[in-house]
């Protein structure tokens, strides 16, 4: 269908090297093919008994009979404001935060308990599928919701001589997630909630170091991930804390030719991976 949204924004240097910017937008997401069409069983576990989990899509006679409706494309309104300064000669910083107002987003619901009241129902009312699933759950405009954060980049460009020169790149990314509203409240129960707003980590940054000398360049780069908690939905409600990782990349290239680099180089070199999820005992 037809949709229409707009965008203004502004940019004002107050003074030689500083200037500060803003936004404020529409915006509007399609359902991708995978929402709208996806089905799939796998198994997980409830309180420590295995069992096999269905998700359908919402035009599914199981999802249609458990409460299922069409879903529709998410709308967003937007706002940002920023700054971007060059206080030192070789040194640029930009630092923009933002709120984005999200609405009909799409999620997929709590996973439903099939009861044997249920699946009697829907043998009788001839659902295909209704007797081999003991859980299932689908996509559904679920809710609206707030994302809030900041952006911060920030370099610095040093020449050692005519050959040598080292840059120094940091990024920084702050995320927060509320729930506004349950559109569908008896289809999102409280895990759901408390995991959408909590089992993402916080922040990302990532730093990147690099030296050049002539065709020669060496690079190291530190990826780094903040802390988050995910929550069971089982018996107690048991959540896992998951703390700040940092994993290593380095890189040493060398250019050959004005169109040819050769580079050899190792992703997370210390092989560090964040804790184990002792929460889905069948997740390695």
């Amino acid at each position: 269908g037809p949709t229409v949204n707009g965008k203004a924004a502004t940019r004002t240097e107050t003074t030689d090297g500083f200037a500060i910017r803003g936004s404020v937008g529409t915006g509007f997401k399609a359902m991708t093919p995978g929402q709208l069409n996806i089905t799939s069983a796998q198994t997980r576990t409830v309180n420590g008994v295995f069992t096999l989990s269905g998700l359908f899509p919402a035009t599914n006679p199981v999802s249609r009979f458990l409460g299922a409706q069409d879903i529709g494309p998410e709308k967003s309104t937007n706002f940002s404001v920023g700054f971007t300064a060059t206080p030192l000669p070789g040194v640029s910083l930009t630092v923009d935060g933002y709120l984005i107002k999200l609405r009909h987003q799409i999620f997929s619901v709590s996973p439903i308990d099939v009861t044997p009241a249920i699946r009697a129902a829907m043998l009788a009312a001839r659902v295909p599928g209704a007797d081999g699933i003991s859980s299932v759950n689908f996509f559904q405009n679920g809710f609206n919701s707030t994302v809030k954060g900041i952006d911060v980049v920030g370099s610095y460009r040093h020449r050692w001589s005519a050959t040598d020169q080292t840059t120094l790149i940091g990024s920084l990314n702050v995320n927060g997630y509320k729930i506004d509203k349950l559109l569908k409240p008896n289809l999102f129960n409280s895990t759901t909630v408390f995991n959408f707003e909590q089992a993402t980590p916080q922040w990302r940054g990532i730093v990147t170091a690099t030296h050049e000398h002539g065709p020669l360049s060496f690079m190291a780069r530190a990826n780094l991930y903040g802390p988050y908690e995910a929550e069971l939905q089982a018996t107690g409600f048991p959540r896992q804390k998951f703390h700040p990782e940092a994993q290593i990349d380095i890189e040493l290239s060398y250019e050959l030719a004005e169109r040819y680099t050769f580079a050899i180089g190792a992703r997370n070199v210390f092989d560090n991976y964040p804790q184990r999820d002792l929460l889905n005992t069948n997740k390695h």
